[in-house]
């Protein structure tokens, strides 16, 4: 079999600028391969459950409990991000017995994001790099 040039345009560090051999193929796993064929927009979760700041740790608390998940982005509108509010923020905020407390004073600003058309290797390396539960996608 003759070696092929996998060209997938945000190849793997160790095979970048190589011509890729039917054995050294065999290297490459098919997740790592995924990784940098995927975009953030096929993997993403699209159907959000949000917040506003204004909304009370205790709305936030049956939020997630009743959707069963970690976080919610905190808008303003339908559209504009303005922060996340996660699991560790409402344990903060139990220990503080401030339930009926905004969202607002508990919520994260500070937000690293990602574009929804960059490869799933960014995502994983900022994941990596920060150590965050979630990255928000814009665009």
């Amino acid at each position: 079999m003759p070696d092929r040039n996998l060209d997938f345009g945000n190849a793997p560090p160790r095979f970048k600028g190589k011509v890729i051999t039917d054995a050294m193929a065999g290297n490459i796993t098919r997740v790592e391969e995924l990784a940098y064929i995927l975009k953030i927009k096929d993997v993403m979760t699209s159907e959000l459950k949000t917040v506003t700041a204004n909304h009370t740790m205790r709305h936030v608390m049956d939020t997630l409990r009743e959707y069963r998940i970690s976080g919610v982005p905190v808008v303003e509108g339908n559209t504009k991000l303005v922060g996340l509010v996660s699991t560790e923020d409402l344990i903060r905020c139990l220990v503080n017995q401030d339930i009926d407390k905004i969202v607002a004073e508990y919520m994260t600003t500070d937000l690293v994001t990602v574009n929804s058309f960059d490869y799933l290797t960014e995502a994983l390396k900022l994941f990596a790099k920060t150590k965050l539960g979630r990255l928000p996608v814009l665009g």
